[in-house]
């Protein structure tokens, strides 16, 4: 009797499928603007089901918060690990611009939602209070 072989795709953790759901997200609200992105074309770039997003998402607010949360404690933990190392404060701050700039080039759609959710925020959007949520990063 040949054994038989579950050769189906492994499935993903929930942290991993979280971490997709974001960028997903974090690329068509880049793209198409908060208003534009439906949760089921997050679910399609995310390659998950509707339930699937739902089970880590209440609703398309609570995504686009989390996107900008963590898109922004992504940038503050690179600045704050390059400020922290030894060196002339020179040598701390050229670092910290370097790893700064380095970040943003290898996502450069979170530079974009970011800046589009403050500087032109849409009709529609959650309200993100960035002055606080610089504060609570100093």
């Amino acid at each position: 009797m040949a054994a038989s072989h579950d050769i189906s795709a492994p499935k993903a953790s929930e942290s991993e499928l979280r971490v997709r759901i974001i960028d997903a997200a974090k690329g068509l609200f880049a793209q198409r603007g908060y208003a534009a992105t439906s949760m089921r074309d997050v679910a399609e770039g995310a390659s998950c089901t509707k339930p699937a997003l739902y089970y880590h998402f209440d609703n398309k607010e609570a995504l686009f918060v989390e996107v900008i949360v963590t898109t922004t404690t992504t940038i503050v933990d690179v600045l704050r690990k390059a400020t922290r190392t030894e060196g002339t404060v020179r040598e701390r701050m050229v670092r910290s611009m370097t790893e700064y700039y380095a970040c943003l080039r290898e996502n450069p759609r979170a530079l974009k939602v970011l800046l589009q959710a403050e500087l032109s925020p849409e009709v529609g959007q959650p309200y993100i209070d960035f002055r606080s949520m610089r504060q609570t990063f100093v």
